[in-house]
């Protein structure tokens, strides 16, 4: 059997501030390589700028690959 997703997910408690990433198998479609990613954060640790700087690090990194 072969793993197709990892999951970090947890019940979020109201003062947790761990960030929750989940990824799946990636694939290929039309000669591109693709991967889901979930990021979840907390408001009050994170905002939409920091998921974005990580999503293009990301990106960037597996573009280099």
């Amino acid at each position: 059997m072969h793993c197709m997703v990892f999951r970090n997910s947890v019940e979020l408690e109201k003062n947790n501030a761990t960030p929750l990433f989940d990824w799946g198998k990636y694939y290929i479609k039309d000669g591109r390589y693709f991967m889901p990613l979930s990021v979840q954060v907390h408001h009050s640790f994170a905002d939409g700028l920091h998921v974005g700087k990580f999503a293009q690090k990301i990106q960037e990194y597996l573009d280099n690959l």
